[in-house]
């Protein structure tokens, strides 16, 4: 299997379905997995790189399912440094990757409370500001048919770009720094 990992700093174009309001503050990743085969969402080898880079950089929380019948079930909010864990963020069938269901918020060990307003706001609004607000440190949301996902670190991108480089190195997975006419042609 090959992978490459696309990034794209301050993308433009609504194609991508992120909130670009500030198009500055975010990179646009995308994957290119080989054999191909893989239609929406994020495949297991790309689960799995960007679990270990947001906890690398991180702790994460994101949404869970809890076994509840879906209407009925409050948040649950899943809060943790374990990749292994993070993992379950892109395919929980509650809270859909593929179809906007989902966001991984980092923070720093002091982790900010997850509110149904927050929730409301950046996974169903997309409203991106609302997690800085509420002291965050980043969030990334997925974009188009969860094949793309949008990343914002709210003081910088440096750490993200270093993990992401050391794991990208660490899995023999390819990193390509793209702008946004090169990322379309090679996603």
């Amino acid at each position: 299997m090959d992978l490459a990992i696309l990034m794209c700093p301050a993308p433009q174009s609504p194609d991508w379905e992120l909130p670009l309001r500030d198009p500055a503050a975010c990179i646009l990743l995308g994957w290119v997995i080989q054999p191909e085969g893989f239609d929406a969402g994020a495949p297991l080898p790309v689960r799995s790189l960007l679990s270990q880079v947001l906890c690398r950089i991180a702790t994460v929380s994101y949404l869970a399912h809890d076994g509840m019948p879906v209407p009925k079930c409050p948040h649950k909010i899943v809060t943790t440094r374990e990749p292994a864990l993070v993992t379950a963020l892109f395919v929980d069938p509650a809270y859909p990757w593929n179809q906007h269901g989902q966001a991984a918020f980092l923070s720093d060990d002091r982790v900010p409370q997850v509110s149904s307003r927050l929730l409301t706001d950046v996974v169903g609004q997309q409203k991106v500001e609302a997690a800085e607000r509420a002291g965050f440190k980043g969030v990334m949301l997925p974009g188009v048919d969860g094949a793309v996902a949008g990343l914002w670190m709210f003081s910088g991108t440096e750490t993200f770009t270093q993990a992401m480089e050391e794991c990208c190195a660490n899995v023999g997975a390819e990193l390509h720094l793209l702008t946004e006419d090169e990322f379309r042609s090679a996603h």
